[in-house]
């Protein structure tokens, strides 16, 4: 089988790109040549045009993510062999809503693949609006499968009119987290944290724009100064993405200060897999505090990443953070708000033997049945039975 691919790709600083490279990586080790014996990825201009011996993929930088243009991306899908499947996988930040430029390389796209296949990371509401629905059913129509990542999103285009047949869950992939065995004066020597060893560490991961919630973050310092009694480190770590994502950076700045006993950190940088995954480990208590835009419903990569360390995770109620409400909703606030937030840490913190022991087994069967090697599995799957049935 010969699979064609249109993402983002490394070393890009995107979910996308990761979830990508994740997702090749685990094909690769349970196919073996014996089902895909060709990848080749139409990726972003920020990538690399390259050889991926990792996954061993050809790498085609030719599309600007957020442009809406695809006029080399169709030039090179010209030039390449034809495939047996292509698979897109979608997002409207990099393949933005109403570009007929983007239908017109699916046209093409069907002259060079048997079978298109789309992941669609995030699924528009009806409240959206009409105009946003009514050009998502017309992509749904362009393709011969869908795949999402959560039954809101399922049922989201069910409701649209999307026939039942044409859509598949397949949970967003877990990594395996090297680092939960490690010592903690381990972790904070690796991660250059050594202040941080006889604190309670409180981890507040991923991009820094509005929708992430990270705002908060000098608010929560001041209320979590207030009802601690220990010393904690609290570590925000990641890179400005946006506009916003500038603004919220500059606003951490200057007004994330240590306060009382609570020590702050902040990593502004796109972190490795590894850093990632260390912190994570590292951290007693993991926070997600996330907002929504209205009408969109996805889910969380990095809630799949963090959830590996199997640490309790203090989150929003979004649709985003849907699959840990489902499991842990008790550790779930209504709102990003930094009050509510505090003292849900506190009461984890002041807890933590009882609400480890009782969250751990949930976690656990979490990470096993979404581990990417599971998710790669369920797509080889997928790959071969709608190639069978051409």
């Amino acid at each position: 089988m010969k699979l064609l691919l249109l993402s983002t790709y490394p070393p890009t600083p995107c979910g996308i790109a990761e979830y990508t490279h994740s997702l090749l990586m685990h094909l690769k080790l349970i196919s073996r040549h014996r089902y895909i014996r060709e990848v080749t990825i139409l990726a972003n201009e920020d990538s690399e045009r390259s050889h991926d011996y990792g996954t061993e993929a050809t790498v085609e930088p030719v599309f600007v993510v957020g442009k809406g243009k695809y006029d080399r991306a169709i030039d090179v899908l010209r030039r390449v062999p034809n495939h047996d499947i292509a698979h897109i996988q979608h997002e409207y930040v990099h393949h933005p809503p109403f570009s007929e430029e983007f239908l017109k390389f699916l046209s093409e796209l069907r002259k060079k693949c048997r079978s298109i296949v789309m992941t669609m990371h995030t699924v528009y509401h009806v409240v959206k609006g009409r105009e946003y629905v009514k050009y998502q059913l017309k992509l749904c129509r362009y393709v011969d499968l869908l795949i999402v990542h959560s039954k809101l999103q399922e049922f989201e285009l069910l409701h649209q009119g999307v026939d039942v047949d044409k859509i598949v869950v397949i949970p967003h992939g877990t990594p395996h987290n090297p680092f939960i065995n490690y010592k903690r004066e381990e972790l904070c020597e690796l991660l250059g944290l050594k202040a941080a060893v006889n604190t309670y560490v409180i981890f507040i991961p991923g991009f820094i724009r509005w929708d992430k919630g990270t705002d908060v973050v000098p608010e929560l310092v001041k209320y979590l100064a207030k009802e601690l009694h220990e010393n904690c480190t609290v570590v925000t770590a990641g890179t400005p993405q946006g506009s916003d994502g500038v603004a919220v950076f500059e606003k951490l700045s200057k007004y994330l200060v240590p306060s009382g006993k609570v020590s702050a950190v902040m990593i502004g940088r796109y972190l490795t897999r590894d850093e990632l995954l260390a912190l994570a480990a590292l951290a007693d208590v993991i926070v997600l505090p996330y907002r929504e835009y209205r009408g969109h419903l996805g889910v969380s990569g990095m809630l799949h990443t963090v959830a590996s360390s199997l640490k309790p995770i203090v989150c929003t109620k979004v649709p985003r953070l849907v699959e840990y409400y489902e499991l842990v909703p008790e550790l779930v606030v209504s709102l990003a708000d930094p009050r509510e937030i505090a003292s849900m840490v506190s009461y984890v913190l002041e807890n933590y033997s009882y609400i480890l022991k009782k969250i751990r087994p949930t976690l656990s069967e979490f990470v096993r049945r979404t581990h990417w090697s599971v998710v790669a599995s369920r797509h080889l799957r997928t790959y071969l039975d709608i190639a069978m049935s051409q």
